[in-house]
Parts: C-alpha cells; sequence; structure tokens
C-alpha cells in the first residue's frame, strides 16, 4: 500500500510540474520574457541525461548530447498531428519561431530514431507511433536503459500545459530547465516545452530520472558559463551552480553555488582525459575542444538525482595575419600569410574564411608552407559587408602531422586596376577551423585585422629618356624629333612610352616676337608637353653664311 502511495504521488507531481502548475527554480524577471519574432531557426545547446550521466545518440556518429549545439527548425506541428500545441501571441496569431516542442521532436527524429537531418521535420518519420525497442546507451556506450515498448514520444493535456507522457522511450518521470532555471509562463507560473520560445544560444537541459522522487531532492548544475575560452599552458577558473528541483515559495528560487561536485574533463570526442581537482587552476596544454562535466561523486549520485552541468572549452590556436606590405598600386599584388603561432600543435589542415572590406581583389596564388597540400577555393562572392574567399588547405595524403606548428600560408592578391579613388582594404579571418593529425578541430583564435591601402594608379611626370638625333639647327628650320623618347611617368613607379600626342615648342626656330632683330639663334631650349607635365631639352641654332649677309645687307631691318 505505502508502494503504490508512493507511486500515485510522483506520478501526481510529475504531471504538475510537467504542465506547469508547480513553481519551481527560474528568475521571474527574464525566464518568461520569450520573443515572438519569427524565426526559421536558432541556435541552442543541449544536455540529455539519465540519472545523472549524458546519453548519447542512436544516430552514425552515436553523438553524445552533452553541450551539444543543434540548429533547431521551425516547422509546422500539424505534420506530426499537434496543431492543439500551437504557440500563438497575444493577439491570437500563431508565432513562426521554434518552441522546445520543437527542438524535442528534432532531437528525437535526428538521435533518438537515427535519421538524416534532410528528413527532421518533415512529417515523415513515424516519431508519434514509433515505440520500436530501443537500447539508449550512456555517453562511453553503458547501456542506460531500454525503452521496453514505451513510445518515443507521447504528450497529454492542452496548450501552455503540455504533458510529456513518454520521451526519449522512458516515462513521464523527466524535468527540463531552460537557460539552467526552471521555465516560467509567468511569475509563479511554469512554462511547457510547447511554450518556451527559443533563441540563438539558449541552453536546454533534459534530465531522465529512475528515482520517482526526483522532484523533492534533485538538482540541476550548470557553470558559471556554457563555454570557455583559454590558451594553450594558461590557467583560468570556473564556477559550478545548482539549481535545486523542489519547489520553492516564491517561483523565483535562484541558482545558489555548488560545492562538493566532481569535474571530469573530456576531448572533443567525449573520451574521458581525468579528472579536475582544482576548478580554480585549470590548464590544458594543447589547443583543441574539450568538455568539462560536473556531476555528483560516485558514492552520492545513487543517492542524489542530479542533472549534469556542462561547459565547453575552446584552447585556441593563434592565428596571425601579416601582409608583405602596407601600400600598394591597383594592378599590384599583395601577399597576406597566414601563421599557425601555437607550439604545441600539430595541424594538417586550415579551413578558413577570409574577408576583403574595400577594394576588391582576385585572389591569384596561394601557398601552405613546404608541403604543398591540396588548396581549395571556393567562388568569391560579395554582400554589403565585403567580399569573401572561403580557403581549405589540406594534404589529403598525409600520413600523421605535415603542417607543423608555425607553418606559413601565403595566399597573394592581386588588385583591380579600374577603382575609382584611393582605399584601404582590409584582411581579416571571420571563421577558421584547424584541424590536428586526428582530425579533431581546433578552435583558432584570429589575430586583428590587417590593412592594406590600394592606391589609384596616375600619371606623376614624364621623362626624355633619348634625345633626338638632331640637336643643331639653323635658323627658320623645323624641329626634327626622330630619335626622341618620350615617357610618361606614373606613380607606381611604372612608365609608358608616349609615341604620338605631345608638343614641342618652338616647333620651327624662326622669329621671336618682339625680337625682329635677332631671332632665335644660339642656345635654345625647347619644352615637350604631354598630359600637363612638361620637359624641357636643348638645341643649338645658328646662321648661315648667306643668312649673315641678308642680315648684314638690310640692317637687321628687314629681316627676312
Amino acid at each position: 500500500m505505502k508502494t503504490s502511495f508512493k507511486k500515485i504521488t510522483a506520478v501526481v507531481c510529475c504531471v504538475l510540474m510537467l504542465t506547469g502548475m508547480l513553481t519551481l527554480c527560474g528568475h521571474a524577471d527574464g525566464q518568461y520574457a520569450y520573443p515572438q519574432t519569427p524565426a526559421q531557426s536558432v541556435r541552442v545547446c543541449v544536455t540529455l541525461s539519465n540519472d545523472g550521466i549524458p546519453v548519447r545518440g542512436n544516430d552514425d556518429a552515436h553523438t553524445v548530447l552533452a553541450g551539444l549545439d543543434v540548429t533547431v527548425p521551425y516547422f509546422d506541428l500539424d505534420l506530426y498531428g499537434l496543431s492543439a500545441f500551437y504557440r500563438r501571441g497575444a493577439d491570437g496569431q500563431i508565432v513562426e519561431r521554434p518552441t522546445a516542442l520543437h527542438l524535442y521532436i528534432y532531437l528525437l527524429e535526428r538521435f533518438y530514431l537515427g535519421l538524416d537531418e534532410a528528413v527532421c521535420g518533415k512529417g515523415v518519420s513515424g516519431l508519434m507511433e514509433y515505440d520500436t525497442q530501443t537500447a539508449v546507451q550512456y555517453l562511453d556506450g553503458e547501456e542506460a536503459y531500454t525503452s521496453g515498448g514505451r513510445a518515443a514520444f507521447s504528450v497529454s493535456g492542452t496548450s501552455a500545459a503540455l504533458h510529456l507522457t513518454a520521451f526519449w522511450g522512458h516515462d513521464e518521470n523527466l524535468m527540463y530547465f531552460h537557460n539552467h532555471a526552471y521555465p516560467l509562463m509567468s511569475e509563479n507560473l511554469g512554462a511547457t516545452c510547447d511554450y518556451i520560445l527559443l533563441s540563438d544560444g539558449d541552453s536546454m537541459d533534459i534530465a531522465l530520472f529512475s528515482d520517482r522522487t526526483f522532484w523533492n531532492n534533485g538538482a540541476f548544475l550548470s557553470f558559471g558559463q556554457d563555454s570557455y575560452s583559454a590558451q594553450p599552458q594558461n590557467t583560468f577558473a570556473v564556477s559550478l551552480w545548482q539549481c535545486d528541483t523542489h519547489p520553492a515559495a516564491d517561483g523565483t528560487q535562484a541558482a545558489v553555488p555548488a560545492a562538493g561536485l566532481a569535474v571530469d574533463l573530456y576531448d572533443a570526442r567525449w573520451q574521458k582525459l581525468g579528472e579536475i581537482a582544482d576548478t580554480d587552476n585549470i590548464r590544458m596544454d594543447k589547443p583543441g575542444t574539450y568538455y568539462l562535466l560536473a556531476h555528483r561523486p560516485q558514492s552520492e549520485a545513487q543517492q542524489t538525482p542530479y542533472a549534469p552541468g556542462v561547459a565547453k572549452v575552446s584552447v585556441g590556436a593563434q592565428v596571425t595575419l601579416s601582409l608583405d606590405r602596407e601600400r600598394i598600386f591597383a594592378g599590384d599584388a599583395v601577399t597576406v600569410t597566414v601563421a599557425l603561432d601555437s607550439p604545441l600543435c600539430d595541424v594538417v589542415s586550415f579551413d578558413w574564411q577570409l574577408r576583403l572590406d574595400g577594394a576588391l581583389f582576385v585572389l591569384t596564388d596561394c601557398t601552405v608552407g613546404t608541403s604543398h597540400p591540396d588548396v581549395c577555393l571556393s567562388n568569391r562572392k560579395s554582400d554589403a559587408a565585403g567580399t569573401y574567399y572561403s580557403v581549405s588547405f589540406v594534404d589529403k595524403s598525409a600520413q600523421g602531422a605535415v603542417m607543423q606548428a608555425g607553418t606559413v600560408c601565403t595566399l597573394t592578391f592581386t588588385a583591380q586596376k579600374d577603382i575609382a579613388a584611393d582605399t584601404t582594404a582590409a584582411f581579416s579571418l571571420v571563421s577558421e577551423g584547424v584541424y590536428d593529425a586526428d582530425f579533431a578541430e581546433i578552435p583558432a583564435v584570429a589575430g586583428e585585422a590587417v590593412s592594406v591601402c590600394v592606391q589609384r594608379v596616375l600619371p606623376s611626370g614624364l621623362r626624355l629618356e633619348r634625345l633626338p638625333n638632331r640637336l643643331s639647327y639653323r635658323y627658320k628650320e623645323a624641329l626634327n624629333t626622330d630619335g626622341m623618347e618620350v615617357y610618361l611617368l606614373y606613380n607606381n613607379g611604372e612608365k609608358e612610352r608616349v609615341t604620338e600626342g605631345y608638343t614641342c615648342t618652338p616647333d620651327v626656330f624662326a622669329v621671336e616676337k618682339g625680337l625682329p632683330l635677332f631671332g632665335l639663334r644660339g642656345e635654345v631650349p625647347v619644352t615637350v608637353s604631354y598630359f600637363g607635365f612638361e620637359q624641357t631639352f636643348s638645341v643649338q641654332v645658328h646662321l648661315s653664311a648667306w643668312q649673315w649677309f641678308v642680315k648684314i645687307v638690310l640692317f637687321g631691318w628687314l629681316w627676312y
């Protein structure tokens, strides 16, 4: 009789909690300010656990559902016969934005049924009828439970009071927290998954329990941050928090510091690396992605139903950009160097996107160190923010690491010639991935953007590189420019030979105005003009014997 009473009490309390009738831990000032603007998808961080241990999916990769970033699509709930649970706004209109219910359907299709991403959210999976015997495993592959013929997913209740009667092949003995707090619909009123509207950066912790009294003595654990960033060999600290599952008097029970927890360290593939003894001094020597898992010590785990806390740690490989010059002219090339500075990382590939602000460039050459791996370049694309190149460097035949720390990747970009004015172009890495010899992704911390000033190529002067063959003339002869070489100079140091269009003054060595007695003779300057620029050279002008005779006879007054 006592056992039956406990079961009935547990079920009633679970129903109350999951339909939002019990008020639990939350933040009254922010837990129910859900955005109602439309969104076709949102990106959230999900942890699904059973009795305090994360589980892994039934997909081909056996994805561990802990600190997992997933993109949740919006879709019509009527595809699953769930139109009664449309999320409506104050005006009664459907809010076309993913809710936690959309998230649960997506997770079930993708990771419980193990379906391909393209099928999820389409209403063709048969999810609502799926009751095939299914084994659920913990993150290490150990069996957590089997569905025993229970449905993968079933619900009851009404809009804004949805009750999960089965989830993940488990019964209704579960709870979920939104952003590490019990979700509220309003002050002192809990929110169910069909009511919770999701936003980018949200977190959802879903905890399954075998202890049917978890609601009275359990807690959800969390770190001070969902993600941390660090540099190799540098220490950092984390904080640990817990929010109890039992009801609070005013519905606004805040998370409190947690003590006595065990913290395990895992790599990017969720292989356990060890335990963290001092959460104030955590250090990773090698760049990479790591996970911290907070839980009750093994001796207490069987006694206290706690949902685990998960944090992602990105230990970055420093990637810096540099240019071989700060100023170029249109039509010239600039070399962008991407260097991996981390001394502890053996790298086989870079995969990143380079953005160019300002002048447009064309990628004309690229190399990676001395290993000459395959270089994959996507077509250039442009938008309002600038021009982008997606670039991957990878040696597909590599046996082990081929790109050691300090490897330099160089890309040569040639500026377009036709630019309207001098402009500055900034190069920056906007997204990047670095992969080690095991092909595990290493977060790359990009250095600051680097800039190059692109100047228009403009004429800057005139040069006579060769004078005319003839530099001596008689009075009234015309200038002969044969052999003369005229060049137009440009501000980028280039020159262009001018063969026509320039003028020479004087071009005939006759009487100058105002000087009828003497005319042009002796050393006479000749000015060459072109494109607004001038250069001068001199010729000798003299009188022949008969011209002297005429000049003397006429006394210079009738100078012919």
